[in-house]
């Protein structure tokens, strides 16, 4: 340890001496302060060994910088793994990452979505020939709104350890109405800076008709098996009925699934960027040259999110679309569309129960 009364028995010598043996050696004033006392106390040695203790400490503190230096290295490199095992912890958890598309699923889930177009007691002691395809399925409960004669179920399927919400289609003249209503209005929960967002109001006041008891009963499900997946799905009107239940569900627990069939438009396109913002893991199927997925009309300012699947006429074959929402190399490259694929997605005939 440095004292002050050292210097005085430093003489001017010993500072040029000091200077011209250790200049590359010491950088602090403390260094060098303290390498003139180490110097006074061999000035009795002679140049070579004085020469030779110098090169002895320069490599030592040679070895201390290398060591340091590393030392500086692997703690920066600790620090951006850490930072990169932290960040996929937090996406993990809190980012909604873009699944692939899944044939099987979608076949399972088209089911799901084409029973609830059946009479509620063949769905409730699933009973109907499209029911039979998804086994072991519990918890069965039915929702209707007898303003807009919409139908809904929540149900728990044993086999696949997944909750299920599905929505019916139109099957009514008052669901047609809300299909072909074609005004547009402000969707409460989404804020842009242009203040655009605009989603349909006749889908919208479909969903408000079940009063959130889909929300409801598939939150208790979720309760009592807190492992199970979470399904939406839905065919047509009750596809875009779905879309609005996902956007209210979302908020309360993970939704793993959403696969729609043929769905319409619901909304602008600020609303479509919203939804696929909040729902990235949406998968919209599409048969062909079906007429609903064009409804209502873009030119009207309605907009589709993404992803489509356009699949061709048989179902041997599809795409996945890219993420504008209208791939002009999918259904927007239909000039014509077909009334009779709508009621038939996936080699399921939605009248089949």
């Amino acid at each position: 340890m440095f004292h002050p009364w050292q210097l005085q028995q430093i003489s001017i010598f010993d500072i040029i001496f000091a200077e011209i043996a250790s200049y590359q050696l010491v950088t602090t004033i403390k260094q060098k302060i303290n390498y003139i006392i180490l110097v006074k106390e061999i000035s009795q040695k002679s140049y070579s060994e004085i020469h030779s203790f110098s090169k002895k400490q320069t490599k030592q503190i040679n070895n201390k910088q290398y060591k340091i230096k590393n030392q500086i290295k692997l703690l920066k490199m600790r620090n951006t793994f850490s930072g990169l095992i932290l960040f996929c912890v937090v996406c993990f958890a809190f980012c909604e990452i873009e699944q692939q598309y899944d044939e099987e699923l979608a076949k399972s889930f088209m089911h799901y979505a084409a029973t609830a177009g059946c009479g509620s007691s063949r769905i409730q002691d699933w009973s109907c020939s499209v029911c039979s395809y998804n086994k072991n399925v519990t918890d069965i409960t039915i929702y209707s709104s007898d303003k807009f004669q919409t139908q809904a179920y929540t149900a728990y399927s044993q086999a696949d350890n997944q909750i299920v919400v599905a929505f019916r289609g139109s099957v009514n003249p008052r669901n047609y109405i809300s299909d072909f209503s074609f005004t547009l209005v402000k969707y409460p929960q989404c804020h842009t800076k242009q203040d655009n967002c605009r989603a349909h109001l006749g889908f919208l006041n479909a969903y408000k008709g079940f009063n959130n008891q889909t929300l409801q009963d598939t939150l208790k499900l979720k309760n009592k098996y807190p492992t199970a997946s979470i399904v939406i799905t839905g065919h047509s009107l009750g596809a875009a009925v779905a879309i609005f239940a996902a956007l209210e569900l979302k908020n309360y627990v993970h939704i793993d699934y959403i696969y729609n069939f043929g769905q319409p438009r619901i909304g602008n396109k600020a609303f479509a960027q919203y939804i696929m913002n909040q729902l990235p893991q949406i998968k919209r199927v599409v048969h062909d040259k079906d007429i609903v997925p064009h409804l209502p009309p873009r030119f009207l300012g309605f907009h589709h999110e993404s992803q489509e699947i356009w699949y061709n006429a048989d179902f041997t074959s599809y795409k996945e679309c890219n993420s504008s929402g209208e791939d002009p190399k999918c259904m927007d490259s239909v000039i014509i569309p077909s009334i009779s694929q709508h009621t038939f997605y996936l080699n399921v005939t939605m009248e089949a129960c």
